[in-house]
């Protein structure tokens, strides 16, 4: 993939390579990478394009952070889906992305977000990535500037409860390619 004049061009296939193709998901990304890929396909989810590395790495700077690996190998595989999956989750393009305070704050419908910065502790370390069935619930993985940080990620519900459901990107998705629709991403 490069970047040309703002747009992306792909010269790679957005989906993973053959099982023991290690060239563009070295380590354990590969590995929640093919099992998602196979998890979609199975239930008829549609990944959009994915975003390039400079989309990626500008998200970053805008943001100051640090990008953990299995968060730009997802973004570099696909930049979300199309609609919904089959629980009604949506997971969004980088473009989306962005602070719980940014993302949610503003959200008084039902159910009421406007409080969360103030109940969740550093509130603007936590980037929403996707939400459930409408925004009954939304997932927030904590992305900070320092590349040892963990990356936990949180379900956020009610507006204004939360909790840790993932240690990691990867276990995230993995969580969720592995466990029942019920289970998977509720704490």
């Amino acid at each position: 993939m490069h970047h040309s004049g703002g747009k992306c061009s792909l010269t790679e296939s957005r989906h993973p390579p053959p099982r023991g193709d290690r060239r563009r998901y070295p380590t354990e990304s590969m590995h929640y990478i093919e099992r998602l890929a196979e998890h979609w396909k199975l239930i008829g989810v549609s990944p959009l394009p994915p975003s390039c590395a400079f989309s990626v790495d500008d998200f970053a700077n805008r943001h100051g952070i640090h990008i953990p690996k299995d968060f730009r190998d997802f973004y570099t595989f696909c930049d979300g889906i199309e609609n919904t999956d089959g629980g009604l989750n949506a997971f969004w393009p980088l473009s989306e992305v962005n602070t719980v305070p940014v993302k949610l704050c503003d959200f008084s419908g039902a159910p009421d977000y406007s409080a969360i910065a103030d109940d969740l502790p550093n509130a603007d370390d936590y980037f929403v990535f996707a939400d459930h069935s409408i925004w009954v619930c939304a997932y927030a993985i904590m992305l900070t500037d320092d590349p040892n940080a963990p990356t936990p990620v949180l379900w956020i519900g009610d507006g204004r409860s939360y909790d840790t459901i993932a240690s990691s990107f990867t276990d995230f998705w993995l969580r969720y390619t592995e466990l029942p629709d019920d289970k998977c991403l509720w704490p």
